[in-house]
């Protein structure tokens, strides 16, 4: 008998001190409980299998043909469950409505049958003829990916709403999110060419080049490309489709040669941006995707020539990466020959640069083998110190600063890599009081 209480006792203590049980109230038990309650109020519940959405994309779902029987009563309910933290739009219309029309609603046009989430769910009820209103439905996603749960049923009455059924996620009144109104057109596409042109020729481009291209209905293809040694920025542009203007997602990636780094743009921007630099003639292909339809597509390649000032002796690459660090910095293009060049690997490496008192320098350190993890390069002159700092697979870092009564500057380039090394390069700009005087006059 006492060995049975000690055996009790143990057990009493493992339920006491023990974890408890990870809950179960994920997405799945939620549209469960929602399909088990209607269906307790005499509802034909219909549930679709799960879909999954990425942010900014749609799906269309056919609700007639999900729909219960018309036998089953004269209102339909729908709800569609995502995560507590999802965030959809939902437009539904009449089965032999266009999916465009549905699409311009959910993207900013609103109307009657658009519906926003809250607490990561969506629900509609209609009866009568007014049922026939929830013959399509449009879903968009506007938060991280996610799954989505889709239910319809079909009853004699209204059925319980989905907030009182999912009482754990309401969390109180809150104030309407509105409709930021249409989607933005993109405008004709003879404008936006004369922009992008407009836009380089102001920052230098020495050329802008236009090649026209007509996809197939994939709205997808690849475009074959000769770069001349310089920096380009290649932007691809799609046209509208007919019918309502909706903003199109072009990505693209422009393929270079063996060694070489690609680059990519897959944002979700209207048109498509690639930057690259190349020190020889190159060949590339710039493939891209999520043109509507055979729409045509139009490339405008701008190119900022090689400055002069980065010596032939560097090689492609090397001139490549330095002049990559300088666009990307915006620092003036150096003239005249380095007064200072240093090689080094990867890690932290000090470089002594013997200077000028009262002059300004610029200081480049650019990859010349192998690729990097992230790139640094910093110079400790004045109360702050210069910092120039890269990761994903950068070229070349770039840093301006005057030395001021200074003879040595201890600059400091980390190469975060296994295996590359790089070239830095020094040039003297001018006397301090030049850059000052430059500041002053600066409105």
């Amino acid at each position: 008998m006492k060995r049975r209480f000690l055996g009790w006792c143990s057990i009493a203590a493992l339920a006491v001190f023990a974890p408890p049980s990870p809950a179960r109230a994920d997405l799945r038990d939620d549209a469960t409980r929602i399909a088990r309650l209607w269906s307790a109020e005499g509802a034909v519940v219909r549930r679709a299998a799960p879909i999954f959405l990425e942010n900014g994309r749609t799906r269309v779902v056919d609700l007639a043909a999900l729909a219960p029987s018309s036998a089953a009563g004269e209102c339909l309910t729908l709800a569609v469950v995502a995560p507590r933290t999802g965030e959809l739009v939902v437009a539904t219309g009449p089965k032999d409505i266009e999916d465009m029309a549905l699409l311009a609603m959910a993207m900013g046009e609103g109307g009657p049958s658009r519906i926003d989430s809250e607490a990561g769910f969506a629900s509609s009820t209609r009866c009568g003829a007014d049922a026939e209103r929830l013959g399509r439905a449009v879903l968009l996603q506007r938060a991280s990916r996610t799954t989505i749960e889709i239910l319809l049923a079909r009853s004699s009455a209204a059925l319980p709403s989905v907030a009182s059924l999912l009482p754990e996620r309401v969390t109180g009144p809150s104030a309407p999110r509105g409709t930021p109104g249409r989607s933005l057109e993109i405008g004709p596409i003879a404008a936006r060419l004369a922009r992008a042109e407009a836009r380089a020729r102001a920052e230098g481009a020495e050329e802008v080049s236009r090649t026209l291209q007509r996809p197939p209905g994939s709205g997808r293809g690849d475009i074959a490309l000769t770069l001349a040694p310089g920096c380009h920025r290649i932007e691809l542009f799609a046209e509208a489709r007919s019918g309502p203007r909706f903003p199109a997602d072009v990505d693209a990636e422009l393929r270079l040669p063996s060694g070489q780094v690609p680059v990519r743009d897959r944002g979700d921007a209207t048109d498509a941006r690639l930057d690259t630099c190349v020190g020889e003639e190159t060949r590339a292909l710039l493939g891209y995707v999520g043109a509507p339809g055979a729409a045509a597509v139009h490339v405008a390649d701008a190119r900022w020539p090689l400055p002069e000032a980065l010596p032939s002796r560097w090689g492609p690459r090397l001139r490549a990466a330095a002049f990559a660090a300088l666009r990307r910095r915006r620092t003036p293009v150096p003239s005249g020959e380095p007064v200072a060049e240093s090689f080094g690997v990867q890690g932290v490496t000090p470089v002594p640069l013997p200077v000028e008192p009262g002059r300004c320098y610029l200081a480049v350190a650019a990859l010349a083998q192998g690729t990097a993890r992230g790139m640094r390069l910093s110079a400790p002159v004045g109360a702050r110190p210069v910092i120039d700092e890269v990761g994903q697979r950068p070229e070349g870092v770039a840093i301006t600063f005057c030395a001021e009564s200074r003879e040595v500057v201890p600059l400091s380039v980390e190469l975060q890599s296994s295996g590359g090394w790089w070239l830095l390069a020094a040039w003297q700009l001018g006397p301090v009081e030049a850059k000052l005087g430059e500041k002053a006059s600066r409105p």
